[in-house]
């Protein structure tokens, strides 16, 4: 698979939120150059999802955002994912090379999904 680089046409309108979705581009790409450890790779996604999606949600709220509830599931659902896959790792140790592709697909199809569908929903709206 080839490394993300990233795109105007995925720019939610907010330049905090967009920095934000260019880190976890950065992390994915760690994943597949397979750089690091994987638990440091989860403690920052566990931190990436901590500190956006509180950021997100804190936006969507002031500006009064009607899926807001939705978009909370959707959050919830990832920081699950990443608490399983920490649990996961921790308990056996030498599934790590195994979980690198369950992890950087699981990613890619979160970017696809969350960030260039779902999240575009509100553009213009925060």
């Amino acid at each position: 698979m080839a490394k993300l680089e990233w795109e105007e046409s995925w720019s939610v309108g907010n330049d905090t939120l967009d920095k934000e979705h260019m880190s976890l581009i950065i992390i994915i790409n760690r994943v597949l150059a397979g750089e690091g450890p994987m638990e440091m790779v989860l403690r920052d996604l566990a931190d990436y999802a901590n500190n956006h999606f509180n950021r997100e949600e804190g936006l969507m709220q002031s500006a009064n955002y009607e899926e807001l509830d939705a978009h909370k599931h959707e959050h919830h659902m990832f920081v699950e994912w990443v608490n399983e896959i920490t649990t996961t790792l921790s308990r056996a140790p030498e599934a790590r090379h195994l979980l690198g592709d369950t992890i950087h697909e699981y990613l890619q199809k979160w970017l696809k999904e969350h960030i260039l569908n779902i999240d575009m929903a509100y553009k213009g709206k925060l």
